[in-house]
């Protein structure tokens, strides 16, 4: 049987943050977010790609300039803007 050494997530940015803060994790395997963004309909490829791509510098999730360089990244800092204002951060 393989034991896991880490969980990879990738996740969207309405989420960012809240999977590795919500998962359950009894067997303490360490988590590494690899990237932020709605991937369901790219090819398993692309998804490999993914995770096997150099990790970026880490930056809160939550802060708007975590978007920087990303597809839509106006967008997606507006949505983060607003989610800062409703949680009061």
């Amino acid at each position: 049987m393989h034991e896991p050494e880490v969980t990879l997530v990738i996740e969207p940015e309405h989420l960012k943050g809240l999977i590795e803060v919500h998962l359950v994790n009894q067997n303490h395997i360490p988590v590494e977010i690899v990237k932020y963004g709605n991937h369901v309909e790219d090819t398993p490829k692309k998804i490999m790609n993914l995770l096997n791509a150099e990790p970026a510098d880490v930056i809160e999730p939550a802060d708007p300039a975590s978007v920087a360089g990303e597809e839509d990244a106006a967008e997606k800092r507006k949505i983060l803007e607003v989610g800062r204002q409703v949680s009061g951060v």
